[in-house]
């Protein structure tokens, strides 16, 4: 991922969403387009079977839906982990390059108070001496966010966001308390109205929040995790050369990002008689 703005890279300008319908609304409108009774919901795939002559996707409440081929568009996170069983397996070259490239973690932990006490700017950095530990906060109360909404949250990420999902809502909720009043210690800090997150890496549809590529990871592993087997191809965030990370729409006029070695095939025939897996 570049920060030049101009090769495709993250913009000068602030794009925080703070839409109330959320991310989802997206999807939900595009699917209305094209969608009609072939979407599966609050299913989970429990294995795959794949081969050269079509894919077997047996679900968690022991039915299961064939096709002539399969999309996965599995999260890094779920391939890693294992959570669904791939027979065969997949080969050793597939399999050591999943394992080399890591699965992000970032929580974001929301706190709302009846009132804003907090600095004027959109960010603030606070020094611990223990390492990662609720470094970076940030305000929803601004102009041009959700003024007068009370909403702070505060960020970690990697080995300490998979130790603050190992803890209590309540122990979380003290240690970001403990942290604030440190930062504020003239000030009297109410209880908090609300107080929300998620556990990205222990929900097992994740396992993490999105790809990323450590240092010793190279391009041949990277192509060999895009590489389709058989009839059952890959795409995904974790996929794209230049699009991963946690928001990522895959457009159809765009699906060569798919597999490396597909450009030599007309996918029309491949969507329409494909299931997905999301």
């Amino acid at each position: 991922m570049t920060f030049e703005p101009a090769a495709g890279g993250f913009s000068d300008e602030n794009l925080l969403s703070v839409d109330q319908r959320g991310f989802k609304s997206i999807i939900q409108q595009e699917a209305k387009s094209f969608l009609k009774g072939q979407l599966r919901l609050s299913t989970i795939v429990k294995s795959v079977e794949w081969s050269a002559s079509g894919v077997r996707a047996v679900l968690d409440d022991g039915t299961s839906i064939s096709a002539d081929y399969a999309i996965c568009t599995f999260s890094l996170g779920v391939l890693k982990m294992g959570d669904v069983r791939f027979k065969p397996d997949f080969p050793d070259f597939k399999r050591e390059a999943l394992a080399s490239m890591t699965m992000g973690t970032y929580t974001k932990i929301f706190l709302q108070f009846p009132r804003k006490f907090w600095f004027n700017t959109e960010f603030a950095l606070y020094a611990d001496p223990e390492r990662g530990r609720y470094p970076v906060w940030q305000s929803l109360d601004m102009e041009n966010f959700l003024p007068g909404c009370g909403i702070i949250l505060v960020t970690v990420t990697g080995d300490y966001s998979e130790r603050v999902e190992a803890l209590s809502d309540a122990t979380i909720k003290e240690e970001a308390m403990s942290v604030l009043r440190a930062m504020y210690p003239n000030i009297t800090i109410p209880e908090p109205l609300a107080f929300k997150f998620h556990r990205w890496f222990n929900d097992p549809l994740y396992r993490g929040s999105y790809s990323n590529w450590p240092a010793s990871f190279v391009k041949q592993q990277h192509d060999d995790i895009r590489v389709n087997l058989e009839r059952l191809y890959f795409a995904g965030e974790a996929t794209s050369e230049n699009y991963y990370g946690p928001s990522v729409v895959l457009k159809l006029d765009e699906v060569d990002e798919i597999s490396p070695f597909s450009q030599d095939i007309s996918m029309e025939p491949i969507l329409k008689a494909a299931i997905w897996l999301l």
